[in-house]
């Protein structure tokens, strides 16, 4: 409580805040974090594909993915990179990347689950684009 009477809550350094402004604070604060999540960054980074240097733009997420996928073949980031990028049909090479990553790991999940219940390895229909292999 304050010197007026209205409760306020105190905080280790001893700054008070009244218990309104506390929760518009921090619902203020939800609202960015929950921003920060929907809004992740493109991030502009740098290949090396048949000794040539070109950029990509990537969300952080699917730059770790296709660095899992690369240690995981034992082989080079700009090794997978050139094996997107020369069987891509169309798009960018970003966009391309992207939908590797993603089918590679959705794969992954229909193995793990084939595995576990065999009708639903067949429900999932093994989608893929072919580059998953070796």
């Amino acid at each position: 409580m304050n010197n007026d009477g209205a409760l306020t809550e105190t905080f280790q350094n001893g700054f008070s805040i009244e218990p309104d402004t506390l929760i518009k604070l921090r619902r203020a604060d939800i609202r960015y974090e929950e921003s920060a999540m929907m809004n992740s960054p493109v991030i502009k980074r740098s290949v090396v594909i048949g000794g040539r240097k070109t950029s990509v733009s990537l969300e952080d997420a699917f730059w770790k993915g296709l660095k899992e996928i690369a240690i995981g073949r034992g082989t080079t980031l700009s090794t997978v990179v050139a094996t997107i990028d020369a069987d891509r049909r169309h798009g960018n090479l970003s966009s391309a990347i992207r939908m590797f990553v993603l089918d590679f790991y959705r794969s992954r999940l229909t193995h793990e689950m084939g595995a576990q219940s065999p009708s639903l390895g067949a429900a999932a229909g093994g989608a893929g684009t072919g580059l998953l292999t070796g």
